[in-house]
């Protein structure tokens, strides 16, 4: 050993021999000289073996040979060569070495590198996580868009309004179809219903009811236990790979649907490119996907029964009656599922850029509910059983409730939307705040609903009369829209009358909310006048005669 090295070893010793790193001396072209104690501790192999050929021990020959040539290349030119390979150590663990040859003095080098698997291990375990995240935010982001596409599409049946809906989640999750499979009432068979497709494919087949195979009804009776199930054809068994070979399907993942405890049926997403295992962190996400198509496929289903229902029931009162007795649990269950999917979305962090989806969402169920409230009001209205719940309370607020809800609605038709109340309209009345606003509410949703895109709806309330113990308000709903032809506005009070049914079937309604103002404001003594003209637009003007104060003798 030179003296060069010597002295470098009595002036370095208590920095080298201590230092936490692998450190080496080596010639160029020639022998190691010196590795510190950690160098045996990080790598495992002894300080002997390592003096030998450290380079043949951490390394295979085709690395080691490149990392030999390198550093070589760099201390000629006088430069560091720095280094991050992957190596073993001496349990034949993979390991992750990092660090720098640099030049010392008559012709020696050093090294001084470190093991920094763990490091590296965390960098990816990071950026798995933070892909994940990003993955499930732009399925997430997918899902608002085929909510709002499922509950804002007019289309006539439930096929034309997935056709399209289904694309953006499609496109998300990166499959070419979904199904919908339904469990029939009379027995445990299962048959599809709904098929949605990509480009990509062609098959015009539909199961009827599932074939018996043993390990088909297996997968369906994990779903009737709530399991999803998420397999692809290597997992499967041979009889069943080939089964869904010949529907072109490679992976897929079988999402169950649960209606009132009762298995309802599944939703499956199938992959007919890739063999691969759907992502478990987007399962709630394919959950609310697949009560979102339940929902959609129940609410057509039940508005089927609803348009046969109403041809049969305006023949009389008694079987109108008796029909909103029979469906008005059913009309509510699709609109449940609706609900529940989103309150699902909700309990996720949702980014700013997705609240106008998720208002979108909530402003048609709002709308789809307050349709079932009308038909359920009915019964009260053909039988002359409505009745006031009055109270005190404060009449501005309420019409002021009434108007931050229309707001909202016409701020997404790009609608000017203005109201008006007189100085003179008393804040405190005794009546029924519910029926007040229930009947300011159908007024100015039906404005807003007919009034076309970047139109003009206004709402002035004002006092027609007042005595010491009651006020006659007057309430003047106004618009630009379609107007209504002046030989049809006679009968547009009265009950299912629509004026026209192309527009209703885009707009929605079943002609019930008109008929509805009209008996409250009988009730509370007013009437309910109209003046229009079509394409310039209507002015709904409703009285109601309001006390002022509780009545003593209660």
């Amino acid at each position: 050993m030179s003296d060069f090295i010597q002295n470098q070893q009595l002036v370095m010793s208590s920095i080298v021999e201590n230092s936490p790193s692998f450190i080496s001396y080596k010639k160029i072209g020639g022998e190691c000289v010196y590795v510190n104690p950690s160098a045996s501790k990080i790598t495992g192999f002894t300080k002997e073996a390592l003096l030998k050929d450290y380079i043949g021990l951490l390394f295979d020959k085709e690395t080691g040979d490149r990392m030999a040539q390198t550093v070589l290349e760099a201390l000629l030119r006088g430069e560091e060569a720095h280094f991050e390979l992957p190596g073993r150590n001496a349990k034949g663990e993979a390991r992750i070495y990092k660090g720098v040859s640099f030049l010392i003095e008559d012709g020696y080098f050093a090294t001084i590198a470190d093991d920094i698997t763990k490091i590296r291990e965390t960098e990816n375990a990071r950026n798995q996580l933070f892909n994940n995240f990003n993955y499930r935010e732009e399925i997430l982001q997918s899902l608002c868009k085929t909510a709002v596409a499922i509950i804002s599409n007019d289309g006539e049946t439930f096929s034309e309004v997935l056709s399209d809906a289904l694309s953006p989640i499609a496109k998300a999750v990166d499959i070419e179809r979904i199904n919908v499979f339904k469990a029939k009432d009379a027995s445990e068979k299962i048959g599809q219903v709904y098929s949605w497709q990509g480009k990509s494919l062609n098959i015009d087949e539909r199961l009827e009811t599932i074939p018996d195979m043993p390990d088909l009804n297996h997968l369906f009776n994990q779903l009737k236990q709530g399991i999803i199930v998420n397999t692809n054809i290597e997992q499967m068994s041979p009889e069943l790979s080939e089964y869904l070979s010949h529907w072109n399907v490679k992976s897929i993942i079988l999402v169950p649907v649960f209606t009132d405890d009762r298995f309802w049926g599944a939703v499956t997403l199938e992959d007919s490119k890739n063999v691969r295992l759907f992502s478990e962190d987007c399962y709630e996400i394919f959950r609310s996907l697949a009560y979102l198509v339940m929902g959609s496929y129940m609410r057509f289903e039940i508005d089927s029964k609803l348009k046969k229902a109403l041809n049969e029931a305006v023949s009389g009162t008694k079987a109108k009656r008796e029909f909103l007795s029979r469906i008005s649990h059913e009309m509510r269950t699709p609109m449940n599922a609706i609900i529940g999917m989103l309150q699902v979305i909700k309990m996720r962090e949702i980014p700013d850029k997705m609240l106008g989806n998720i208002n979108s969402i909530e402003t048609a169920s709002g709308q789809l509910m307050a349709l079932i409230n009308d038909c359920l009001e009915v019964s009260n209205l053909d039988f002359g059983s409505m009745v006031l719940k009055e109270e005190m309370f404060n009449l501005q607020i309420a019409f002021l409730d009434v108007f931050d809800m229309i707001d909202e609605s016409a701020k997404m038709k790009h609608q000017g939307f203005t109201y008006n109340i007189d100085v003179d309209v008393p804040h405190k009345v005794y009546a029924d705040p519910k029926r007040i606003k229930q009947a300011l509410l159908i007024l100015l949703s039906n404005a807003v609903k007919f009034t076309q895109d970047g139109g003009i709806v206004m709402c002035n309330v004002g006092v027609m009369d007042e005595n010491e113990s009651s006020v006659l308000l007057n309430i003047e709903v106004s618009d630009n829209g379609i107007g209504i032809e002046k030989s049809l506005q006679p009968k547009l009070f009265d009950l299912f009358y629509q004026v026209d049914g192309g527009i209703n079937r885009k707009h929605g309604g079943i002609g019930l909310g008109l008929s509805i103002v009209k008996e409250i404001a009988e009730l509370m003594n007013g009437d309910i006048k109209l003046q229009s003209a079509v394409g310039k637009g209507s002015i709904f003007t409703l009285s109601l005669k309001l006390a002022k104060n509780e009545p003593q003798n209660r």
